[in-house]
């Protein structure tokens, strides 16, 4: 059921140490999704929310809307059916 959920909170949980790529391959591992998979699907989001060319910046680099978009795409890489947004 857990894999089937979505979740983009309102605050912000990106670890402002990692690097955009980093944040949402590590939300990728709390779904077991393997790195095989989740690498491309990661690049795949980051583009989609248009962070493709800042995904390996500091997340501390960020504006406030960039990391709103990264949190939308760490939400999406488990490709819910359900998606809550806070």
């Amino acid at each position: 059921m857990r894999r089937s959920i979505g979740v983009v909170p309102q605050e912000s949980t990106a670890d402002e140490d990692l690097t955009g790529l980093e944040n949402v391959l590590f939300c990728a591992d709390f779904y077991g999704i393997p790195r095989k998979v989740s690498r491309p699907r990661a690049w795949e989001l980051l583009e989609l929310v248009e962070l493709s060319k800042d995904a390996k910046r500091k997340v501390s680099t960020y504006s406030g809307g960039m990391r709103r978009r990264l949190e939308l795409a760490s939400g999406l890489i488990n490709r819910p059916k359900l998606l809550f947004l806070d």
